[in-house]
């Protein structure tokens, strides 16, 4: 007896046959297209020593940038006896088994993604130059690919690197962490010395627990450091002093100096700020300013006073005689923009705020001359809201109270002799190296009158108590350590400024290629071994990782492929934001009841 089928069955069947066709179709094409190459393995005879036999032949699409697009015939061998299957070689030194795109491909892709900080489709677009066709997604899947390829071979490496190492006497390690918005911190290390990144992670916050076992594991792979240099992270300074017991640490001369002057300028400089933004001064000069270059764009007599006091060479003598209009633009504009003579150090060494203020009360007494003129032009200010400021008894007070310690602490970064006025290094700026001086200075500067005659007595407390806390810390002896060469003396860095400029550096790139400022959502997926991409800027580190192959993709082709689809795997489940099949729960509306009914049951030992 034949049962008849349901519609819904024999529309399911009519799919499967149209899907079954268009499959064979495509391979049709596939196969009509592209030029087919033989790959046969290069054994004959297993290792027991049994003839091997033919057990398949199989085509697929393949794609190299050497080669192009091509059909490859595989003929794939087995042993009888042992029942081992042999792969031909060289097609395997091309592409990832079960891959289509080859091993130069993925490196082109990875490079393009992580080293030119290209987008998905500017990839896309070169590679489609070259007359390989592939999809974004591709693309997204293949820079996965290639990060996962070379953290199995760095950490394949780590002996080779630990050998570079210790030709130069060992390492001295900097520690750094960093994160946007609420994402995970990215932590990473760096030896200072060779400027090698060694290893990355990612953690939920900048905690101990977590920090601990990434030191074990760089020590298990590199041996101790020498020196270690830091931010002053309490969490990174115990988590160092916990796993390494004989290694001194040292604090980044430039993050005292921020802690530092953020504890003691921040109260008085975030009023000021508040103040400011209360009276709405800003929004006032920048409409004025807006209102004055229309009328001087529209008269030609104005343009050509301001272009020609710009020009000449002693502006000086002619900006005097400037029409009232030009003036007051020049002057309002000069006010505003006080952030101009800031030198790229940012809050606390900088202090655009306080530098407006005072240039705004400069300001004030000479347009106030000049206003008669402005209005012959049909030009009014708002100089009730100026005068505001200008007679704001409390604002002037604080500014007084800020400048009292912004010049002491002007004299602690004298006395430390970095993040000076007149360098121009901005946050790249090492410092002087003579670290006997600096230390004669700091000791100077913590007993100096100067210091004493701070109003303030609670942060000249805690000034002094930060001094005393990380003096030892912050001035490092040179460290005799023995090389190839013979004894040497290394003196650590004053700075963390390596990490900085790497997560600068790292988080620029990121931008450019997402085309994005935030970064949170691209720190939640990446993988930290991301990090590990400018080591391969460094001729040594190439040398190190290639293990004597001509290029990135002959090593990786060496790579187990199991090994990196577990590697992948395995990032995956860290990115998850839920662990794998929790999507389920969240649909049952009931789910508390049922918990606690099972509760219950367990409880009464049902």
């Amino acid at each position: 007896m034949t049962l008849k089928k349901t519609p819904l069955e024999i529309v399911s069947d009519l799919k499967k046959e149209i899907a079954f066709l268009s499959e064979q179709i495509k391979s049709k094409q596939l196969l009509s297209g592209a030029e087919t190459i033989r790959f046969s393995c290069e054994k004959f005879f297993c290792e027991c020593g049994m003839k091997l036999k033919v057990l398949k032949t199989r085509k697929k699409k393949a794609v190299t940038l050497a080669i192009g697009e091509f059909i490859a015939h595989e003929t794939i061998l087995n042993c009888k006896k042992c029942e081992n299957i042999y792969y031909p070689e060289s097609l395997r030194g091309l592409i990832p088994f079960q891959g289509n795109f080859g091993f130069d491909v993925i490196v082109y892709i990875g490079e393009s993604l992580f080293l030119q900080h290209l987008s998905d489709s500017e990839v896309q677009k070169k590679l489609k130059e070259r007359n390989i066709p592939i999809s974004l997604r591709e693309i997204a899947f293949l820079g996965k690919k290639f990060i996962t390829y070379l953290a199995i071979v760095h950490y394949e490496s780590s002996e080779k690197i630990k050998d570079h190492i210790n030709q130069q006497g060992g390492y001295i390690l900097h520690l750094d962490g960093t994160c946007e918005g609420g994402s995970p911190h990215l932590f990473s290390s760096l030896d200072s010395t060779s400027g090698i990144i060694l290893h990355n992670i990612k953690v939920p916050s900048e905690n101990s627990k977590y920090i601990i076992p990434f030191l074990k594991d760089i020590e298990s792979r590199y041996g101790a450091p020498i020196a270690v240099v830091s931010d002053m992270s309490s969490a990174i300074i115990k988590a160092v002093e916990t796993t390494y017991l004989s290694t001194k640490i040292y604090v980044c001369h430039f993050h005292f100096l921020r802690d530092v002057g953020k504890d003691l300028l921040n109260k008085d400089y975030q009023n000021v700020r508040r103040i400011l933004s209360n009276h709405k001064i800003y929004a006032v000069l920048r409409k004025v300013v807006r209102e004055l270059k229309c009328t001087i764009d529209r008269s030609e007599d104005f343009t050509n006073a301001l272009e020609g006091a710009l020009k000449v060479n002693q502006w000086k003598e002619v900006i005097g005689q400037l029409p009232a209009v030009v003036s007051v633009y020049i002057l309002v504009s000069w006010a505003l923009e006080a952030k101009q003579i800031s030198h790229g150090y940012g809050f606390p060494f900088d202090q655009p705020h306080v530098v407006f203020y005072k240039r705004l009360m400069e300001v004030y007494p000479i347009i106030e001359k000049l206003r008669e003129e402005l209005e012959i032009n049909r030009i009014k200010l708002p100089m009730t809201e100026i005068l505001r400021v200008y007679r704001d008894i409390a604002l002037k007070e604080t500014v007084i109270l800020a400048d009292e310690k912004i010049l002491l602490f002007n004299e602690l970064r004298k006395a430390m002799r970095i993040t000076l006025n007149t360098s121009k290094k901005g946050l790249n700026d090492e410092g002087h190296s003579d670290i006997n001086s600096i230390e004669k200075n700091v000791k100077q500067f913590r007993s100096s009158k100067k210091l004493e005659k701070l109003s303030d007595m609670v942060a000249r407390k805690k000034l002094e108590k930060q001094i005393d806390k990380y003096q030892e810390k912050l001035f490092a002896d040179p460290i005799s350590i023995e090389s190839e060469g013979g004894k040497i003396k290394v003196t650590p860095q004053r700075t963390n400024n390596s990490m900085e400029q790497f997560f600068r550096s790292f988080k620029r790139g990121s931008r450019k290629k997402l085309g994005t400022s935030s970064l949170s959502k691209m720190m939640q997926s990446m993988s930290p071994n991301m990090a590990l991409v400018p080591n391969l800027n460094k001729p040594e580190y190439l040398e190190q990782i290639l293990n004597g192959r001509a290029s990135l993709a002959e090593r990786f082709s060496e790579i187990d492929h199991q090994l990196v689809l577990e590697e992948m795997r395995k990032e995956n489940e860290i990115a998850r934001k839920y662990h794998k099949g929790m999507a389920k729960l969240f649909k049952v509306e009931q789910l508390p009841q049922i918990m606690l009914h099972g509760i219950r049951k367990q409880a009464v030992g049902e």
